[in-house]
């Protein structure tokens, strides 16, 4: 059998294609480092053991371990059924040792998909001594961050991560919320379209903290209010994968390649590579480790230095309602566009 290295670079060949590869082959080296002999050998043990030994690693949050381990099953699966087949086939071995070894990849298989439920427990990634989480950015690193998505995606608005990480840079929106913007959304008694929330120029959208305020509302620029409705007319043509998700109430306005919404997931890998590809750095020459939470961060810092009101950057970022926001959630949506226009860090740079 080939070196593991040369079985996972075969399977991603076959089974992977292009921002995905890098992904997959990352997790997979993660098993790899705690299973250092030849997958040939591999045994129910080894995976019981991974499993234990990356639910109880603090350093991952619950996602990340699921996604881990769900790649690890997937590659595991191929390998396993195929190393199967090669060792029944092969008459250089005794009758016993083939039968030996089909129980054992057996029970492996049936452990992994027939046995225990995997649930993971929640990590701590800010535990790390280089936690991301006093990390900021400047005005022009946003910049060159958000005109690198704009090169991936080829200048086009038929494509969407160039739309969704500028829409997390001009309103700090989490990343939950992001994914969570349907083409419709339920507001009190009465159904809103995006389009029309596009033309008054903001977002509704669902997320932490929304049970106290109901919907998320973000306001956003006239160019890239323009930019989005252009790509609205292009998303209208897709047509959503109901059948992957039944339970959607409504459509959601990002769609991944399955068709179906984006995974919180879904701007990482390319965020890393806009990092190196600028090579955003601190003080000390070490790339910066930002991630999606790092816009909002970012936002509130700019807006600060062009002084705006601690109550108005509260409620822009749809923070819990505190004594801060009152007046200001009186304002009605036009009076808090131009608001938002007053106190942009980023006017006509995008």
């Amino acid at each position: 059998m080939m070196n593991n290295q040369d079985v996972l670079e075969n399977y991603i060949d076959m089974k992977k294609k292009g921002a995905s590869k890098s992904n997959f082959r990352s997790t997979i080296n993660i098993f790899f480092k705690f299973h250092k002999k030849s997958l040939s050998e591999i045994q129910k043990v080894d995976i019981m053991n991974f499993y234990d030994l990356l639910n109880n690693d603090e350093h991952y949050v619950k996602d990340t371990k699921k996604m881990i381990f769900s790649n690890v099953k997937q590659f595991l699966l191929r390998v396993l059924v195929q190393l199967e087949s090669e060792i029944l086939s092969d008459k250089s071995l005794k009758l016993e040792e083939r039968l030996s070894n089909q129980m054992r990849i057996t029970s492996i298989l049936n452990y992994i998909y027939n046995g225990k439920n995997f649930s993971f427990k929640q990590g701590n990634h800010n535990i790390n001594s280089d936690s991301n989480r006093d990390v900021i950015l400047t005005n022009d690193e946003v910049v060159d961050i958000v005109q690198y998505f704009k090169m991936i995606d080829n200048n086009s608005l038929r494509n969407n991560k160039y739309l969704m990480i500028r829409l997390l840079a001009e309103t700090g929106m989490r990343r939950g919320e992001l994914i969570s913007i349907d083409l419709k959304t339920r507001v009190n008694s009465h159904t809103e379209n995006l389009e029309d929330t596009l033309r008054k120029r903001y977002v509704r959208t669902t997320g932490k903290t929304s049970e106290l305020r109901g919907d998320k509302t973000y306001y956003i620029s006239e160019e890239l209010a323009q930019d989005l409705l252009t790509y609205l007319k292009f998303r209208k043509e897709i047509e959503f994968n109901k059948a992957k998700k039944p339970n959607e109430k409504f459509e959601p306005f990002f769609l991944s390649s399955w068709r179906i919404r984006c995974s919180t997931n879904y701007l990482s890998m390319h965020l890393r590579g806009a990092i190196k590809f600028n090579n955003v750095v601190d003080e000390e020459g070490v790339f910066k480790r930002v991630g999606t939470h790092t816009f909002r961060k970012t936002i509130n810092t700019l807006r600060a230095k062009k002084g705006c009101p601690a109550g108005l950057m509260e409620r822009l970022l749809n923070h819990k309602l505190t004594v801060n926001q009152k007046y200001y959630n009186k304002m009605a949506d036009e009076e808090l566009v131009k608001e938002f226009d007053i106190y942009n860090p980023f006017n006509f740079l995008f």
